[in-house]
């Protein structure tokens, strides 16, 4: 068994720990903990069978495993991105609503 199917799990479970840590003070939301540990878990599960990069590289048409690895990495870290965009512009937004809500009512008492 090569080192890294033992030392990813590893890291994998001590990162949840940390992450139910966090939930546990508030410090994190539980869709944050889930999204955490689906992450480590899949990597972890990818480390111990690596079959699985080589199923996904069969059914996609991708040559080779490692470039399979890197599509899926850049489509993941793609709609990543995505939702942060969207999530900045909805907190641009209600900025925006506020700011105007407060200079409505600072106008209104002068």
């Amino acid at each position: 068994m090569p080192i890294y199917q033992i030392i990813i799990p590893a890291f994998a479970l001590l990162f949840f720990f940390v992450g139910w840590s966090q939930y546990s003070r508030k410090k994190k939301t539980g869709r944050e903990l889930v999204a955490q540990t689906l992450f480590w878990l899949s990597l972890s599960y990818v480390a111990i069978f690596p079959e699985v990069v080589r199923y996904l590289a069969l059914v996609t048409g991708i040559r080779g495993e490692l470039n399979a690895l890197f599509a899926f990495s850049i489509l993941a870290l793609g709609y990543i991105v995505m939702k942060l965009v969207v999530k900045i512009d909805v907190l641009q937004n209600e900025i925006v609503r506020l700011t105007r809500a407060i200079a409505l009512k600072e106008s209104k008492e002068k």
